[in-house]
């Protein structure tokens, strides 16, 4: 009985050691190969190299081949395609797609992704049989080196952008070889221009500061147009490579005037070199209302930074761009008014009392519609403030902040349930007018005001707009749609007569997201082959609005 008990120990410890898996489905696409008749498969790391033992299931009559295996999570997985069941029939696989790579320095012609941890299938692209991208589409390769940072984060490296949602957390980069702390990850990208930055760690706060030179609203850029794009590796938070030698450090001391602001304890300073954005580094009151703090930072660097002021221990962030500056010796800032890239001047503005008012006729109005920003102390979605309907209309709604101290502050509304990720407004239905806005440094932009007075303000404007409420009138988008031909086998058009279709999804009647495109144009044409049955259409145009078709595929 006792060797029993002992084997089982010995069991279940070599269970609780195996690694976790999850589920990953690998497609690729065969159009203008022949199809061995030994099958399609793939082979790698994950299932012992064996190019003879996974085989991949053609998808109805599409060139399509897929299957679903388990991978280790958090670990980096490579494979290649076979056209057959031997290595002499493996594909080619493009050098922009092997984890060999002249960012990295080494040789590796595999293809490679890196398998992240969760419960849901990951779902591979559908790559072209040797080629670096799925058909329409094209690879883009982003590689960052953190060898000049003092840690690299425990959560991983990521990348955010309008590429995938700007959220921080979703994309992470692999370190392919852990003789160094280049990380790297491949997105396959339609002809466009995107904006991204990289982060360490998983959120916000833990994102490079990208220098002037290289930026485009505080964001790096890349662009694609009919081919691949290997982007430049970078060191972390700077334009360039990361240098070889020690960078020369000097003492740097930041002064901000607190004139214009009330309702406050402390000071701190936050940014990318300084402390990684993550705050904490307190200012000493001076003379009058002028708070200090000397910081020694490389030379020849840009640093990124704004200022924080803490009630209670919350945080309250300055509006505005970043405060950006070069150090080329020991220097003293001169002092700039909270918020503004200039010095206070005259007596601090009274408070006042300020309406938000916002015009819903665009839009159907959500359970609770709010007003949030950094004039509230828990800043943002946590401070966020509920509007009521105005008296008499079913489209405004607003309400009344008595006593906004900050002089100069950012706000936006939100139509939807408030939680800890609320965006709010998207400013896409005018992408024209900026006039009311400043961006965010994140892809997206906010509400901005100034205070010249302590006289009361009403702020009134349409969603999504720097138009003045009150004066929206936007047609119904389900009359400016024609599909064609009806039904469709393989293909139909979307032509909108008074706009440009800015987004397609084909729905299935379960409401699953089978067919998925993004456009600038005022005509489209939405590939569907191997779909049939009934599905739904749904069309949303450059001016925010949206119409759900229906269509039957055959």
């Amino acid at each position: 009985m006792k060797k029993l008990l002992l084997l089982a120990v010995a069991a279940m410890t070599a269970v609780g050691a195996m690694a976790q898996k999850r589920v990953v489905k690998f497609s690729v696409d065969m159009n203008g190969q022949t199809v061995s008749s030994n099958g399609v498969h793939v082979a790698g790391n994950f299932q012992g190299w064996s190019p003879s033992t996974s085989a991949l299931t053609q998808e109805g009559s599409t060139d399509i081949y897929s299957a679903y295996f388990e991978c280790d999570e958090n670990s980096v997985v490579e494979y290649k395609f076979i056209n057959g069941n031997d290595w002499g029939s493996a594909e080619g696989v493009p050098a922009i797609s092997q984890k060999g790579h002249k960012n990295n320095g080494e040789t590796n012609d595999n293809r490679w992704f890196w398998a992240g941890a969760g419960s849901d299938t990951l779902m591979l692209p559908a790559f072209q049989f040797s080629k670096a991208a799925p058909a329409g589409q094209y690879a883009v390769r982003f590689a960052v080196d953190l060898a000049k940072e003092a840690s690299v984060s425990s959560n991983g490296v990521h990348i955010a952008g309008n590429l995938q949602g700007w959220d921080p957390s979703k994309s992470q980069m692999a370190n392919l070889y852990s003789s160094n702390k280049v990380h790297e990850i491949i997105f396959c990208l339609a002809d466009g221009s995107y904006a991204f930055k990289y982060v360490n760690g998983n959120a916000w706060g833990s994102d490079e500061s990208v220098p002037s030179s290289c930026a485009t609203d505080n964001n790096r850029s890349v662009s694609v147009s009919g081919a691949d794009v290997e982007v430049s590796k970078v060191c972390y938070g700077s334009c360039d490579a990361c240098p070889s030698a020690p960078i020369p450090q000097f003492n740097v001391t930041f002064q901000v005037d607190m004139a214009s602001e009330c309702d406050f304890d402390e000071v701190d300073i936050a940014g990318g070199k300084i402390n990684g954005w993550a705050g904490g580094d307190k200012l000493t009151k001076g003379a009058g209302s002028v708070w200090s703090i000397t910081v020694k930072l490389d030379s020849g660097v840009e640093i990124a930074h704004k200022f924080r002021k803490l009630k209670q221990g919350i945080v309250n962030w300055e509006g505005g761009s970043d405060r950006k500056i070069f150090a080329h010796s020991d220097t003293t800032l001169a002092a700039r008014c909270f918020g503004k890239d200039v010095p206070c001047s005259g007596a601090p503005v009274a408070p006042s009392d300020i309406t938000f008012k916002v015009d819903l006729t665009n839009e159907i109005a959500a359970d609770t519609v709010w007003v949030m920003g950094n004039f509230t102390t828990p800043a943002w979605q946590s401070g966020a403030i509920a509007l009521t309907q105005t008296s008499g209309s079913t489209n405004f709604y607003e309400t009344t902040v008595k006593g906004v101290c900050p002089e100069t502050f950012e706000y936006k509304f939100a139509n939807e349930k408030m939680t800890p990720q609320t965006n709010g407004e998207t400013f896409t239905l005018d992408t024209n007018d900026r006039s009311c806005l400043v961006s965010n440094g994140i892809g997206s932009w906010n509400r901005t005001y100034t205070r010249t007075s302590g006289n009361a303000v009403t702020l009134f404007f349409g969603y999504n707009l720097c138009q003045t409420g009150g004066t929206l009138e936007v047609a119904d988008l389900n009359t400016e749609v024609r599909l064609a031909p009806v039904p469709a086998s393989g293909m139909f058009n979307v032509t909108l007569s008074g706009s440009k279709v800015s987004k397609v999804n084909v729905l299935s009647l379960d409401g699953r997201v089978v067919r998925s495109l993004s456009a600038n144009e005022a005509s489209v044409n939405v590939e569907v082959a191997g779909l049939t049955g009934v599905y739904f259409v749904s069309i949303q145009d450059n001016l925010g609005r949206t119409a759900i078709k229906k269509i039957v595929l055959q």
